[in-house]
This record gives C-alpha cells, sequence and structure tokens, in this order.
C-alpha cells in the first residue's frame, strides 16, 4: 500500500515537472533568440532585447498571461527597447515602449508572487539579508522608472525640443500610479520646464518666463505652484510699468494675468499655500494702485475745466480694470492692507464720473424730463458704487467726500422733480 502510494506520488511530480519542462521550452528559444552573433554565427553572450526575442516572447505571455517571470523578461525587454529607440531620436515608437514597458512594470509591482521568490532567492544568497529593502523597491518601482522620464523632460526643455519632452510629460500625465507619487513627479517636471525662469525675470524678458510657465500649465491647468509663478511674474512686470506713461502696456499685460489670476482665486488650496494668497494679493494691489493713480489725475482736473466725454470713457474703463481686480483679491488680503481703501477709491472715482456726466446731461438740450431720467440712472449707479466702496473702507476720506456730493445731486434731482410736477 505504501509502495503504491509512493509511486502514485512520483508519478504525479514527474508529470508536474514534465508540464514545467514544457512551459518552459519556448524560453529555451528566447534565450537563443537573444545571443549577440559575430560574422560566423557564434554567440558572443546575450542582449537584453531582440526584436525576435520579443516577439517569442510576446507569444508566450499571449498563451499564459499570468506567468510573472515572462512577464519580467518582457518588461526588460521593452525597456531596452524604448532606450534604443529614444537615443535614435525615435520618438513616437519610443513612446510605445516606455508605455508598453511600464505596463508590464505595474504587472510586476503589483504580484506578490514575485517579490516573494526574489526574497527567497535574497535568502539563499544571504540567509540573513533583510528582505525590506525588496519591500521598499517594491513601493517605490514605478515611480524610480518614471524618474527617468523628468530627467528627458528637463533635458529636451534645455535643447529647445518642446514636441520631445511633451511626450515623456505625456507619458507621466498618463501613468497609473498612486497620486503622491504622481504629485511628486508633477513637481519634478514643473521645477524641469521653469528652471530658467529666474533668469529670464532678471533679464526683464518676461514674456519669454511666462511661455514656459504657460507650457506646463497647458499640460497641469490646476498647479497651484504654477498659478502662483505666473502670478508673480506679471507682479514683477506691472511692478516696472507706469501709470502715466505705460498705461497701454498695463491693459496688455492685465489680458496676460487675469486668467492665471483668476484661476489661483478660485483655487481649492489656495489658503494652503500662504506664498499663493500673497502673490494674488499684490498683483491686485498693484494694479488697483494704477487705476488709483489715474483717479488722482482726475480728481485734480475737475475744477480746472469740464473733463471731455471721451476722457471720461477712458477713465471708467481704467476703473473698472482697478475695481475687477479689487474685487478679486480684497477679501484675501490681510488687515492693515491698502488693498480695500485702493478699490473704494476706485468705486467712488467711478461714481465722480457719473456725477460729472450727469452735470454734462443736464445742460444739455433735450427734453428736461429725458434729462432728469437719464441723470437718476446714474445716481443709482453711483450709489451701488458707493455703497460697495463703504463696506470695504466705510472710513475712507474721498469715499465721505463723494458720498456728500452724491447727496447733493440726489437733493437737487429731488427739487426739479417736484417743479415738474408742479407744472
Amino acid at each position: 500500500m505504501n509502495a503504491t502510494r509512493a509511486i502514485r506520488n512520483l508519478v504525479r511530480d514527474s508529470s508536474l515537472a514534465l508540464r514545467e519542462a514544457q512551459e518552459r521550452l519556448p524560453l529555451v528559444g528566447v534565450w537563443d533568440d537573444l545571443q549577440e552573433r559575430d560574422a560566423a554565427g557564434t554567440a558572443r553572450g546575450p542582449l537584453p532585447y531582440t526584436d525576435a526575442a520579443i516577439r517569442r516572447l510576446t507569444e508566450i505571455h499571449n498563451r499564459n498571461p499570468d506567468d510573472i517571470a515572462v512577464v519580467h523578461h518582457l518588461a526588460i525587454a521593452h525597456h531596452a527597447r524604448a532606450w534604443d529607440q529614444e537615443l535614435q531620436g525615435r520618438s513616437q515608437p519610443a513612446a510605445r515602449e516606455w508605455e508598453t514597458a511600464l505596463g508590464y512594470w505595474r504587472q510586476i509591482a503589483s504580484t506578490a508572487e514575485f517579490w516573494t521568490a526574489q526574497k527567497a532567492k535574497l535568502h539563499a544568497c544571504q540567509a540573513d539579508a533583510d528582505a525590506a529593502e525588496l519591500d521598499e523597491l517594491r513601493r517605490n518601482l514605478l515611480e524610480h522608472l518614471l524618474t527617468i522620464h523628468v530627467d528627458f523632460v528637463r533635458h529636451y526643455i534645455e535643447g529647445n525640443q518642446p514636441q520631445r519632452a511633451a511626450a515623456h510629460i505625456e507619458l507621466v500625465r498618463r501613468s497609473r500610479v498612486p497620486p503622491r507619487e504622481k504629485k511628486r513627479l508633477v513637481e519634478r517636471i514643473f521645477q524641469a520646464m521653469t528652471s530658467t525662469v529666474p533668469n529670464a525675470c532678471a533679464a526683464g524678458e518676461f514674456r519669454a518666463a511666462l511661455q514656459r510657465v504657460d507650457s506646463f500649465l497647458a499640460l497641469f491647468p490646476d498647479h497651484l505652484s504654477a498659478l502662483r509663478l505666473e502670478v508673480e511674474i506679471c507682479d514683477q512686470w506691472l511692478g516696472k510699468l507706469s501709470s502715466q506713461q505705460q498705461w497701454d502696456e498695463i491693459v496688455v499685460l492685465d489680458k496676460c494675468a487675469w486668467p492665471p489670476a483668476e484661476c489661483l482665486a478660485r483655487h481649492m488650496e489656495l489658503t494652503t499655500d500662504s506664498l499663493a494668497v500673497m502673490a494674488l494679493v499684490s498683483i491686485a494691489t498693484k494694479f488697483v494702485d494704477r487705476a488709483d493713480d489715474q483717479q488722482i489725475n482726475f480728481q485734480s482736473s475737475i475744477g480746472e475745466q469740464q473733463p471731455s466725454p471721451a476722457y471720461c470713457d477712458s477713465l471708467m474703463e481704467q476703473m473698472a480694470l482697478g475695481i475687477r481686480w479689487g474685487r478679486l483679491a480684497c477679501r484675501h488680503c490681510a488687515t492693515g492692507s491698502q488693498l480695500p481703501n485702493l478699490l473704494a477709491h476706485c468705486l467712488a472715482c467711478r461714481t465722480l464720473i457719473r456725477l460729472v456726466q450727469g452735470k454734462e446731461v443736464m445742460e444739455g438740450n433735450s427734453d428736461i424730463r429725458v434729462r432728469i431720467r437719464a441723470i437718476d440712472n446714474l445716481l443709482q449707479q453711483g450709489e451701488s458704487d458707493l455703497e460697495e466702496a463703504i463696506r470695504v473702507a466705510p472710513l475712507d476720506n474721498m469715499v465721505c467726500s463723494v458720498k456728500e456730493l452724491q447727496n447733493g445731486s440726489k437733493d437737487e434731482i429731488n427739487k426739479a422733480k417736484q417743479m415738474l410736477s408742479i407744472y
């Protein structure tokens, strides 16, 4: 009975061994395909890959997708072929190879069987070896493999080859790695793509600096540090512009600075980055301050002569720019910031402009009722701006002065209405 059981076990073990040998037999052909040969056909040693070996490995993998040893061979082979094609300048085939290799490496990282086998090999070589190193390697495998793509991005950006850099950025962007790891990789790409920004700003080449950041934001539009950097660049640029001599340039810069600043103001994580908040408030304050300079000139000219309608229209556009920036950042400014008062000045100035426009309407030749309705509309708009100005800076002297003028104009219009009702 015992002899019979022993024979059965022997037959079973032999069958298993034969099956495993049959399964591994195709790998013998792979090994042969990997050999580098001289002119006479003599093998000189294995290569990391050959096209024939990859074809054979792929056939074996298709028959048994769970054979992790074959997956490992494919990962190495495709990775090596990706390197060759990258160095040969074949960007599109290289990108496909990189992605294929990463897919196999991802399968390896998630297969416990592979790592158990590696630990067994490690302990066979050194019984007291610490297998924790293998655990760490497994955890960081994909991030480590993707790091080379960050290096490629830096290399191609410095070599002025943005299209080749974009291929590697896309690989990282689409990679299926944990969010924390991807965030670290994206941060490295950000540093690589914007490394020349400080020098460009120092040289006054603000457009070139913005183009660098724009290229990154086109791929990662919600990246907080990139939005902050773009706002900081615009802030530096604005600091070089005078409201008196360079207003047209300020308007152009407004079109560049507003989109990233608006995204920054609405960013879910804005309040976690104090530097981002400071950048937003700083640039808004500068824009509103430039608009405030215009209203100071306007006030000083009112007593000399009646401002022209064209000048009033232009000034309304300047105040609208300042008000828009003030509203964007006012709620983020710290106690003691000058931004609320500057915003209040622009709002009050807009009311003052409407009072001037109302005076011009009153002196017109149209029907008195038409003129009164037009002035009423101007006063209502001014009242709305003054209410906002009082909310943000209730004790501001200019706001209080314009409020008195507004009330005086309202009294005059009310008297005119009463006179009309008599007749």
